[in-house]
């Protein structure tokens, strides 16, 4: 009888769980419509207004329409004057050429006369340099002299304390041998 149960329950769970699942996409399906509504009332409220800005616009259209014919008048008055405006402005840049080149040469000679400048303090300073390496190597040089000669004088002493030395103790061996 246990098996019997056993076998009823078992074969009663999948409707259950059935049941149980299509209650939840229930639950989500109504959730997604009422999703789906506010979204719909949203794009009505959107439509409504760009309705109404529209209507606006085309009243605007309307007025604009009307004002064209003066907006007409001041647009070819005001290209008189713009292109007026433009002649004086080429008039003056004309000009403005003129004093830039000029001063662009001024600046080109001053520049010149730098770079003339600058080539004869380099020259002078080579100069300088090179007389400077030239007394260094010549103090250099007798420096080298001057210590080859007192080493030579002091080997030459040592030598002579030297023999006098020898000499003395030759001088005295031979007396007392």
């Amino acid at each position: 009888m246990t098996v019997r149960k056993t076998l009823v329950i078992l074969l009663m769970i999948p409707p259950f769980l059935h049941a149980e699942n299509d209650s939840l996409r229930l639950n989500r399906l109504q959730q997604d419509i009422r999703i789906m509504e506010s979204r719909i009332s949203n794009v009505m409220q959107t439509q409504n207004q760009v309705l109404r800005e529209t209507q606006a616009l085309q009243l605007e259209l309307i007025r604009m329409e009307s004002n064209s014919d003066s907006l007409n008048q001041k647009v070819a008055s005001q290209i008189a004057e713009n292109q007026s405006q433009m002649e004086n402005f080429q008039a003056q840049q004309v000009q403005t050429e003129r004093a830039l080149n000029l001063a662009l040469d001024q600046f080109q000679e001053q520049f010149e006369d730098q770079n003339r400048v600058a080539a004869k303090l380099e020259a002078q300073l080579a100069g300088q340099i090179n007389y400077q390496l030239l007394a260094a190597g010549i103090a250099f040089l007798v420096l080298i002299i001057a210590f080859v000669l007192i080493n030579r004088r002091s080997v030459n002493r040592s030598l002579a304390s030297s023999q006098a030395s020898w000499n003395h103790f030759q001088d005295y061996f031979l007396k007392n041998n």
